[in-house]
């Protein structure tokens, strides 16, 4: 959460409630946004930085854990998820509000159906919740869904309703991140 810009914590949790947002991702443990979803019923899932993912990735002390879990599952069991994707709507080349749109309903409609071999919805979480004005470069500063005044950038269908009205309805499996 990289602005000066953004909503409080409380505030952005009330527009996930608004919103219908049932899910969201934290990058780093962020002790006041954990207060702020207290007893809000939205879940969390806390991200591991790109830095430490090879070093977990390959650490035996990981694989033996995961060959301890009782009743490991199979491959054909396993969920996919896309832990991130979104695309700038400024900022660099191809960035643009129209691009960004059309990137990001072509991906809601993906996730819903799946692949040919899964069929199925794909867990997806959209990058980010808002755009975020002292990141850098400065196509880093232009991911968000909404507008740090929480006005949403793009008019998004996910399913039964849509971004301007309610985002991240849960049948469609899509969550956003904060």
């Amino acid at each position: 959460m990289l602005g000066n810009n953004l909503p409080s914590h409380n505030d952005v949790i009330q527009l996930y409630k608004s919103r219908n947002i049932k899910r969201l991702r934290l990058y780093e443990p962020y002790h006041e946004v954990l207060h702020a979803l207290r007893g809000s019923n939205i879940e969390v899932m806390l991200g591991i930085p790109n830095s430490d993912v090879k070093h977990i990735a390959s650490s035996g002390n990981m694989q033996d854990a995961l060959d301890q879990i009782p009743g490991r599952p199979d491959q054909s069991s396993i969920r996919i998820v896309v832990s991130e994707t979104g695309w700038p709507s400024a900022g660099g080349f191809g960035a643009t509000t129209d691009n960004a749109a059309t990137y990001l309903r072509n991906l809601i409609q993906h996730a819903k159906t799946g692949t040919p071999r899964k069929p199925l919805p794909i867990e997806t979480y959209l990058f980010a919740m808002f755009d975020e004005n002292n990141k850098n470069p400065e196509l880093e500063k232009h991911f968000g869904l909404f507008s740090p005044n929480k006005q949403p950038k793009y008019q998004l269908n996910f399913g039964t309703s849509d971004i301007s009205a309610e985002t991240n309805v849960t049948t469609s499996s899509l969550i956003s991140e904060m």
